[in-house]
């Protein structure tokens, strides 16, 4: 009997004595923060995860809390709604009293939310932002009293998007940041001070992932032991039942304490700042798209009462925050700069759906042009929603986590449609809705056919429409204002010309929507048409006398195929482009298993073991030439078309415009990638003449900065997401380049994984990134078929006011508008052409 005392005592002692054998540790506290991460697909389709899945999320939330509501405050669960996006969709759902209890909840402090619809990579502008900031209505955001922004998985943050959301009152911002290709900027967790341009300070809190907390706890963790992430109507995957993770009875918490100390230290050798510790939990049923998990409470209930260290809280991210602040903000080191994310490449993987995007945000930069007048409250809704889907096409989940693995099976194509979508009908809509616009304005005025220019700057180029549809047989136009008769040219498309659709035999006839192509069209060339303004021509039979062509101004270096290796006009002490203008090249992994080979790539932190992996595994394969260049001179330009091969492609173009009189020119690049799941990589090249290194400034989401100097230490350099232009001032001039669809660009290099801290060497060399898709889950895998890549260069001695302004005129083309003499009916104009 005795000795049983003396072994149940002993059995007693040995957690106390473990604990005192245990260094001291300077961590005393750690806030459990739970919440959901929202990924809108990944591992269910889309409108599941955002009309059921995440919006009953809130419900079991909102019923644990009122369940716990009267417990002491240590018994009471609390939940962290990450993103506003299933908020807004529970909240128009909800009955009142529903709204009435969540209101409660929030006002107590059991319930919180991100100001945040969703987590994002950079690919917004600004007006996206400002719709991304007013996701809910005026007075639900004051009701949820948002007071910071959540942005999880991805590893960097816009700084547009944080200036954005300063603008509302948000000054705290918690990141859950994947380590998985990229990870975070400093060994997480961390926090510090994030100055903008301002001087406005944003308190930043960057947690070790979004599932810290079940790092802490539990060792190995459930769900990847039970072989997710599954989708949630698979019958065979469940998330965990109380009893399964987190067991709340004595030596099962013991046992997690006992881990959760062996983690701490590893923690605090590698200089962790403060004594309190935010740990996000994120439940274990998949990783993403999880449930609350109401035994949390149980469990740090449990915890407590057994006294072990350190100290347990259940908090919102709100209190989490507040109080991190409040207890490090005088220690933690303050930052300034932009933060590239790693991701930002992914979309890429789909680079038409990515071009019609931004084609959608140019027409709504349009559809606001003073010259069509003030737009309605209908039209401006019209315009908000537009962007709401443009915004929430860039967040940051573009497919299944599947869609690597399983390129064709039916989650895959249908979360990446649900995707695409986004994208596509976005851009019928902004077109649509600029065609209103126009036609409101245009249609009760004169006859004629309209050069309408609705951007911000001055443009010249060719005013393009089909030719049928002049309905006639012209042969010129007359300027109404000034009586200049141009003659009018015709022409195929660009396209077509390069690679005509097969020609029917004769003996078949005409078959709609197949033999209307090659569609002749008829154009005309104005010279600076101004900002938001008009000209107005009248179609004319008459073939006019000679035009004299512009005169040839600039000389051409050709290569020994005949394309321009360099441009430059009088006035010039440097040509407009020296060498590549357009050189395709694509990046080959060399690997039987390549997206596990780019994959072990990204994830290696020595730099001399990643060059030597970069080396073994990456092959660059240039494009080779496939026949001479072909030399076109119109009355106001010279073009220069080449064909090339490359063996990812059907077939390759490149056709360089050049403006006669003025030191600018076009290129575009169309090719015709053939089906294939491998993961290959393609870039377009450009390089300058200014000096090799001399930094550009670029823009993100409507606010300059300039690489490698105005950015936080430790974010991503490789490439960067930007607007669309990069800009080189010099005392010799100033060198504009912009492209109209591919908003990934590399300087220098094409970097692939080479985790440069530093600007590599020719910043004057611009490598466009066209196309990835050697992510391995999330992204299309196969994109195939005809892609077009349209790139403006521009040099001038001074440059003056907004060069994103300049940057989208120059993308752009003067737009064709036919007025007829017939006047349109009221009742269509009324309700059909009025926006």
């Amino acid at each position: 009997m005795k000795t049983a005392v003396w072994m149940v005592l002993a059995a007693l002692l040995i957690p106390f004595a473990a604990a005192q054998e245990e260094p001291s540790l300077k961590i005393k506290h750690i806030d459990v923060v739970m919440l959901s991460h929202l990924d809108v697909g990944f591992n269910d389709q889309q409108y599941v995860v955002v009309n059921e899945l995440r919006p009953r999320f809130l419900d079991v939330a909102l019923d644990a809390a009122l369940a716990t509501a009267n417990e002491p405050p240590g018994q009471c669960f609390r939940w962290t709604e990450e993103s506003l996006l299933p908020v807004l969709v529970w909240w128009r759902n909800a009955s009142p009293e529903r709204r009435r209890l969540m209101l409660r909840m929030v006002d107590d402090g059991q319930i919180a939310m991100g100001a945040m619809p969703f987590n994002t990579i950079q690919l917004e502008n600004a007006d996206e932002w400002q719709r991304v900031v007013h996701w809910v209505p005026e007075d639900l955001w004051q009701e949820l009293h948002l007071n910071l922004a959540i942005q999880d998985d991805v590893n960097g943050m816009s700084r547009a998007g944080m200036t954005a959301l300063a603008d509302r009152g948000i000054r705290r911002l918690l990141m859950g940041i994947n380590p998985t290709n990229g990870g975070p900027p400093f060994p997480a967790p961390t926090a510090f001070w994030w100055k903008l341009p301002d001087g406005r300070r944003i308190f930043v809190y960057v947690a070790a992932a979004y599932s810290q907390a079940s790092d802490l706890f539990l060792p190995g963790g459930w769900w990847r032991v039970g072989g997710g992430p599954p989708s949630t109507s698979d019958l065979a995957f469940r998330p965990p039942r109380p009893g399964e993770i987190l067991s709340s009875d004595d030596a099962s918490v013991r046992a997690a304490n006992d881990y959760c100390l062996k983690r701490l230290a590893a923690l605090e050798k590698r200089g962790y700042v403060g004594d309190r510790l935010i740990a996000i939990f994120a439940n274990q049923w998949r990783g993403d798209n999880e449930p609350p998990f109401p035994a949390m409470v149980d469990f740090i209930a449990a915890w407590n009462r057994l006294k072990l260290q350190p100290e347990l809280r259940l908090v919102t991210a709100s209190e989490a925050m507040e109080t991190q602040e409040k207890e490090v903000g005088d220690r933690i080191p303050e930052y300034e700069g932009v933060w590239p994310d790693w991701w930002s490449y992914g979309p890429t993987s789909a680079p038409r759906e990515l071009a019609a995007s931004r084609i959608a945000k140019r027409y709504l930069h349009e559809v606001n042009s003073p010259l069509f007048g003030p737009m309605d409250d209908h039209a401006k809704a019209t315009e908000n929603d537009i962007l709401g889907d443009l915004a929430l096409s860039e967040e940051h989940t573009w497919a299944s986590a599947y869609s690597a693995a399983l390129p064709d099976s039916l989650d895959t194509i249908g979360q990446i449609d649900a995707k695409d979508l986004l994208a596509l009908n976005s851009n019928a809509r902004a077109a649509w809705l600029f065609s209103q616009r126009a036609r409101t304005k245009f249609y009760p005025q004169q006859a004629g056919i309209y050069a309408i220019n609705a951007t911000g700057a001055a443009m010249s180029g060719w005013v393009t429409a089909p030719t049928k549809t002049l309905r006639g047989d012209f042969q010129s136009v007359r300027d109404k204002n000034t009586g200049e008769l141009i003659p009018l040219e015709f022409v195929n498309p660009i396209d077509v010309a390069a690679h005509p659709l097969p020609k029917r035999p004769l003996a078949y006839p005409p078959i709609p929507f197949i033999d209307d192509f090659p569609r002749q069209m008829a154009r005309f060339w104005v010279d600076d048409l101004g900002a938001n303004s008009a000209r107005v021509f009248e179609l004319e039979a008459t073939k006019p006398a000679a035009h004299p062509a512009a005169p040839i101004r600039f000389t051409a270096q050709l290569d020994e195929h005949g394309w321009p290796t360099s441009l430059q006009w009088p006035g010039m002490s440097k040509p407009l482009f020296q060498g590549a203008m357009g050189d395709f090249f694509s990046v080959r992994i060399k690997s039987p298993t390549p997206l596990e080979a780019i994959a072990a790539l990204a994830a290696t932190k020595d730099a001399t073991k990643r060059r030597e992996l970069q080396r073994s595994l990456l092959e660059e394969i240039p494009a080779v030439v496939a026949g001479p260049v072909k030399i076109e001179e119109t009355a106001h330009t010279i073009v220069y078309t080449q064909e090339l091969s490359h063996p990812a492609m059907k077939w390759l173009v490149r056709r360089l415009e050049v403006w006669k009189e003025e030191p600018r020119a076009r290129i575009d690049v169309r090719f015709d990638r053939l089906s294939s799941d491998d993961p290959q990589i393609y870039y377009l090249s450009f390089e300058l003449p200014t000096a090799k290194d001399l930094l550009p400034q670029l823009s993100e989401g409507g606010m300059p900065f300039v690489p490698y100097k105005d950015q936080i230490p430790g974010t991503c350099m490789d490439y960067f997401a930007i607007d669309g232009w990069a800009h080189y001032s010099a005392l010799e001039g100033h060198w504009l380049w912009v492209s109209r669809d591919a908003p990934i660009l590399s300087l220098g290099a094409p970097n692939v994984w080479s985790r440069i801290q530093a600007a590599p060497d020719q910043t004057n060399r611009l490598l466009s990134m066209v196309f990835n898709n050697t992510w391995a889950t999330n992204y299309d895998a196969n994109s195939n078929g005809v892609m077009d890549f349209q790139y403006d260069l521009i040099w001038r001695k001074q440059l003056k006011g907004d060069v994103g302004i300049l940057a989208e005129s120059l993308s752009s083309d003067p737009v064709a508008l036919v007025n007829p003499v017939a006047r349109e009916n009221r009742f269509v104009m009324q309700d059909l052409f009025r926006p």
